[in-house]
């Protein structure tokens, strides 16, 4: 998780899913992955004039792969709780920040799947501003499906919102957003 900004950084934190974990457990690392596993969104706040805007750059659990090697039923539910503690801790980060807030990301998630209702209401998809009644960004796998997402608060206008080609880089689309302050 990354932030280039040619505007001033006045805040940087990784927002963990620990606390938001059943057992409040530590979870075992995958190996050479360091602290991705515990977290899952970067807030990054950016004094931008006078304001300062947060900025959210997710990757959200999947629901079920990395656990298709070795499937179990208890990999199956750690995945599980993995995932549901990465949303919690984004959306419990979301509700406590007063400050004008854009979230982008992998939130391994389709509309169908219900997992992004326990973000917080102030949330507010940007897909109306893609111009498509069916935006997908899971390109290489499966073409039908939209689980990055764009999600700002009333103060974020979205001017332009559209998936860019991720070429060989990558088997998800690209965001590519503009937005003002209102």
């Amino acid at each position: 998780l990354v932030t280039l900004s040619r505007f001033p950084i006045a805040l940087q934190r990784a927002v963990d899913l620990r606390p938001y974990l059943d057992d409040h457990g530590l979870v075992a690392a995958e190996p050479g992955m360091g602290r991705f596993h515990t977290v899952k969104a970067l807030r990054t706040d950016l004094r931008i004039g006078e304001h300062v805007v947060s900025f959210y750059n997710t990757h959200i659990h999947a629901p079920v792969e990395p656990v298709l090697r070795r499937l179990t039923p208890n990999r199956l539910s750690r995945a599980h709780e993995l995932r549901t503690a990465g949303l919690r801790a984004l959306a419990a980060d979301v509700a406590s920040n007063p400050k004008p807030v854009f979230v982008a990301g992998d939130f391994n998630t389709t509309p169908a799947m219900g997992a992004l209702r326990g973000l917080p209401e102030r949330l507010v998809d940007a897909g109306p501003a893609l111009g498509s009644l069916y935006p997908t960004s899971w390109e290489r796998r499966l073409p039908w499906w939209r689980i990055d997402w764009v999600f700002t608060t009333a103060e974020v206008v979205v001017h332009r919102y559209r998936m860019v080609s991720p070429q060989t880089w990558s088997d998800h689309s690209g965001q590519e957003v503009v937005i003002s302050l209102r």
